[in-house]
């Protein structure tokens, strides 16, 4: 389910500005934190998750981009 959420919020992002975009994952990543935290989570591991997901989500958009381009 989260998984799913978090595909959601990327795929919107592809419509947003890129500073939209910015304080969206900004925001995120904060919710991953705060949530890690309350759950008392290893935060080294649950960093690289979230960097792995924004990562995916930002190469998602940069080629969403390039297929826009080519319209």
């Amino acid at each position: 389910m989260e998984e799913w959420k978090m595909e959601k919020m990327c795929m919107d992002m592809m419509m947003m500005t890129c500073m939209e975009r910015m304080m969206c994952e900004m925001t995120n990543m904060k919710m991953m934190m705060d949530k890690a935290y309350e759950m008392n989570m290893e935060m080294n591991m649950d960093m690289d998750q979230v960097m792995s997901k924004m990562h995916k989500c930002n190469e998602m958009m940069t080629s969403m981009m390039s297929m826009k381009e080519n319209y």
